[in-house]
């Protein structure tokens, strides 16, 4: 049986990890971006990859692997609110494949994925 909620729910996706520090980095340079924010925009996205590759190296060295492993997920497919049952987000490289997995986790917990909403197709640099 498949359970059916009562409220609409919208589909939020996002990159997460290494997707997202490149994503912020591919922003600060190839986006019209004005001159006197130029300077700080970019320090973040530097800022963020040498976070990233510390907390990598990190979890390397204590031998953290699943948190290393998390940091390639690369999209995030989350439904808002989060169904009552749903135990897991899609993830995945492509919109549709995080999506697909949204998809597949919904029917593992036993509710239907035609109840969700389609995501937002563009992701605006910010």
């Amino acid at each position: 049986m498949i359970k059916q909620p009562d409220t609409a729910h919208t589909i939020d996706i996002y990159p997460v990890g290494w997707l997202d520090v490149f994503f912020r980095l591919w922003c600060a340079y190839r986006r019209d971006i004005p001159a006197d924010v130029r300077p700080l925009i970019r320090k973040r996205a530097w800022t963020g990859l040498r976070d990233a590759i510390r907390y990598d190296w990190k979890n390397l060295r204590h031998g953290r692997w699943h948190q290393l492993k998390d940091g390639f997920n690369g999209l995030l497919c989350e439904p808002d609110p989060l169904p009552d049952g749903l135990q897991r987000c899609g993830t995945g490289w492509t919109m549709a494949r995080a999506r697909r997995s949204l998809d597949k986790q919904m029917r593992a917990a036993g509710l239907d994925p035609a109840i969700l909403n389609a995501p937002a197709p563009d992701r605006e640099c910010s």
